[in-house]
């Protein structure tokens, strides 16, 4: 099973961020070999994205893995082929799972402090409708 190496948000949160992104490159090592990933920055209205680019298929990627070969790659289809986690669960585990991870992430809104009586009135009646579907 392959596993993940890299991740754009992971890859943020190290002290070293601004260095590399500087740099455009990342060096990672994998066994007894090293390997220089390049970082890509893409303009958007807020400022830039960044991403790492597939050393096999040359994609714009967030995550990068590593193959049960060792290969370092993306999820593509031109790549190592990988599906989503949940892509690996029945329709019926689907059916309890997506309702749960969105009551979840509307619970995680609910708490912070400071939200609009109406947006708090819209995020109680969608979580009520992902309990009536889940």
């Amino acid at each position: 099973m392959a596993e993940l190496l890299l991740s754009i948000p992971e890859l943020a949160k190290t002290p070293s961020w601004s260095e590399i992104k500087e740099a455009g490159v990342v060096a990672v090592e994998v066994g007894d070999q090293l390997h220089e990933l390049k970082l890509v920055a893409r303009p958007t209205k807020i400022g830039r994205l960044f991403n790492l680019v597939c050393p096999r298929c040359s994609a714009r990627r967030r995550d990068l893995m590593i193959g049960d070969d060792g290969t370092i790659g993306c999820r593509g289809a031109d790549c190592l082929r990988l599906r989503h986690p949940d892509q690996l669960l029945s329709p019926s585990a689907r059916q309890v799972v997506r309702p749960a991870r969105q009551i979840q992430r509307i619970n995680a809104r609910l708490e912070k402090p400071g939200l609009d009586r109406n947006l708090r009135r819209r995020l109680r009646r969608r979580r009520q409708a992902s309990k009536r579907t889940g």
